[in-house]
C-alpha cells in the first residue's frame, strides 16, 4: 500500500511569524473529497537566513552566488488544517514573505499555489487541482526493490517534496501539482530526473 505524504515535520511551533497578513485559501469540492489536509509553507531564498525550527532545505547547485557557492531555498511548515465541507480556510498572522498553499492526499498532492504577503494585507488564494500522475518501478541489480522510500522533488524548489513507498514489486504511483522537471530519489539506490507532462507519466529508477 502506498503511503505518500508531504515531507517535513508538521510542527506549527517550528516557525516564528510576524503578525500582519492573512490568506483566504479555497479549493474545489472535488479536491476536498480526495484530500486530508490543506497546508501553508513559507519559502525563504538566499541570501536571507531560513526560519528557525523544522524545515526542508534544498541546495540549488545550478545557480551560483557571487562567491561561487550554491544558493539555497528553504521550504518550512507554517500551519495545517483538516479538510472541511466548504473547502475554504483562513491562515492569519502571516508575516511578510513568500508562501505556498498545498493540499495533501493519501496518493500525493491535490494541488498547490504560491503567493506573497505584504504587511497587514489579506489576499485570496485559489488552489488549482493536480494535473500530473507519475508511476514507475525501482530496481536494484535488475531486481524489483520493494518497500523503498521515495522522495519526489519538484523544480524549482518552491514546494516541499512528496514522499512515498514502493510496493512489494518496487512500483509506485503518485499525483503531483503540475508539469515540469522532477527528481525521484530512491533511498540507498539512486535517482532519476525527467520533465513531466500533464496527464500520465512513467519514471523508473535503476540502481546497482
Amino acid at each position: 500500500m502506498l503511503l505518500p505524504v508531504v515531507s517535513g515535520l508538521l510542527l506549527s511551533a517550528g516557525v516564528t511569524l510576524q503578525s500582519g497578513g492573512s490568506a483566504d485559501v479555497s479549493a474545489s469540492v472535488a479536491e476536498c473529497a480526495r484530500a486530508s489536509s490543506v497546508q501553508v509553507w513559507s519559502i525563504t531564498r538566499a541570501p536571507h537566513q531560513p526560519p528557525p525550527g523544522p524545515a526542508e532545505m534544498y541546495n540549488v547547485k545550478t545557480w551560483l552566488s557571487a562567491s561561487g557557492g550554491p544558493l539555497w531555498v528553504t521550504v518550512a511548515f507554517v500551519d495545517g488544517r483538516q479538510m472541511n465541507d466548504d473547502c475554504r480556510w483562513t491562515f492569519d498572522t502571516l508575516g511578510p514573505g513568500e508562501y505556498v498553499a498545498l493540499i495533501t492526499a493519501a496518493h500525493g498532492s491535490e494541488g498547490s499555489q504560491t503567493f506573497s504577503i505584504r504587511s497587514a494585507e489579506s489576499i485570496n488564494v485559489a488552489i488549482p487541482p493536480s494535473s500530473v500522475t507519475l508511476s514507475g518501478q525501482v530496481r536494484r541489480s535488475d531486481a524489483p526493490a520493494g518497500r523503498v522510500n521515495l522522495r519526489v522533488i519538484p523544480f524549482p524548489f518552491t514546494r516541499p517534496a512528496i514522499v512515498t513507498v514502493t510496493d512489494a514489486e518496487g512500483r509506485y504511483t503518485i499525483t503531483l501539482d503540475r508539469p515540469g522537471l522532477h527528481r525521484v530519489e530512491a533511498s540507498q539506490i539512486g535517482a532519476a530526473e525527467a520533465t513531466l507532462d500533464a496527464g500520465t507519466n512513467v519514471l523508473d529508477v535503476r540502481g546497482p
